[in-house]
């Protein structure tokens, strides 16, 4: 990377104005609604195993 500094400091060369802010805020919010929705459907999982827990953890311990 190092041979490619210049043209690193080119690509971030520029202007970062409300817009992009705008949508970098947007992008944020749908990436933490995402986590959000990944949490709450594996507590639901969790749930839904039951007296499965324990044999799925045992599945989920094997490597692979």
């Amino acid at each position: 990377m190092r041979s490619k500094i210049s043209q690193l400091e080119e690509a971030l060369a520029g202007t970062f104005d409300d817009h992009h802010a705008f949508l970098c805020r947007q992008i944020i919010a749908h990436i933490d609604f995402c986590d959000q929705t990944i949490a709450e459907l594996t507590q639901e999982i969790i749930e839904g195993l039951g007296d499965f827990g324990p044999a799925n953890a045992i599945l989920c311990s094997i490597p692979g």
